[in-house]
């Protein structure tokens, strides 16, 4: 099932398992796939577990990004997370939403990140935004100069 990837210690799935999983990763491809992701999962193997979810399902890949999500984008892997929300989508899921916008603003791309956590904030009402989202929204927009805006919106003034 795992094959050695670069330096010793370190493994990848296998190319005939990896091809099998990218052809709908349906029956008995797709139950292996998910059994090998869960197993690099718990063995805190997260960008290799990534590539087994990267093309499954996409239940199963959101439910690892929900998961797993700001862990990656602190390990370097906010690119390749990109790639697979914007493949399989967020569902509207406030706080998938959320992990793709820190994943963009790991990446530089913070437009995007701002339309994100903006839709995150509307999306959450009166209860108001996650601690781990609302700094790194708010730091964004301080970046941005956009920080006094935000306050002075916040208070229902102009």
């Amino acid at each position: 099932m795992l094959v050695e990837a670069g330096e010793p210690g370190y493994y990848r799935l296998s190319p005939v398992l990896a091809g099998a999983a990218d052809h709908g990763g349906s029956g008995e491809a797709g139950a292996l796939t998910e059994q090998v992701a869960r197993w690099l999962e718990e063995h805190s193997r997260l960008e290799e577990a990534l590539e087994c979810h990267a093309g499954g399902a996409p239940g199963l890949a959101q439910s690892f990004l929900s998961r797993c999500g700001p862990a990656l984008v602190r390990g370097g892997a906010a690119g390749r997370l990109i790639e697979v929300l914007r493949r399989h989508g967020t569902g509207g899921d406030p706080g998938l939403d959320a992990v793709l916008a820190e994943a963009l603003q790991a990446v530089g791309e913070w437009d995007a990140a701002i339309d994100l956590f903006a839709r995150v904030e509307s999306s959450t009402g009166s209860g108001g935004l996650p601690a781990s989202v609302a700094w790194r929204y708010g730091l964004l927009l301080y970046l941005r100069g956009q920080s006094g805006a935000r306050r002075r919106d916040a208070r229902g003034s102009p």
